[in-house]
């Protein structure tokens, strides 16, 4: 006998960048996370590359909480920002070894299915 078991939830949830009216909509933020993404796991943050992070995270709505519109900044263990009152993003780990943790994409259930014509219609 053979049993199989399939995770239904990905055909009702997916990414809310991709949820948009458009692709172009959704296109930039993608793009941003990837980049984000990318550049947290490189092993030192130099300068440059702590101000280049903090652009992506102020791009993606996470200056007041890592909660964004888009993503989530999940912070587990460790210092990865540090949330000035006057405003802005400070990167204050030195590197991937200095905080655990990811960023990820939030879900929202999905508002349309695509439209689709049967065959020979």
């Amino acid at each position: 006998m053979r049993l199989a078991a399939y995770n239904v939830e990905n055909l009702f949830d997916r990414a809310k960048a991709m949820n948009l009216d458009t692709w172009e909509e959704g296109k930039p933020i993608l793009e941003a996370f990837a980049a984000l993404n990318a550049l947290l796991g490189e092993s030192t943050y130099p300068a440059a590359r702590k101000r280049k992070m903090a652009e992506l995270m102020l791009d993606l709505g996470l200056e007041k909480s890592d909660t964004g519109p888009f993503v989530i900044l999940r912070r587990n263990r460790g210092g990865l920002v540090k949330r000035p009152k006057a405003g802005g993003i400070e990167i204050i780990a030195e590197g991937r070894a200095d905080w655990v943790g990811s960023l990820e994409l939030r879900d929202e259930p999905i508002t349309s299915m695509p439209c689709t014509t049967p065959r020979g219609s």
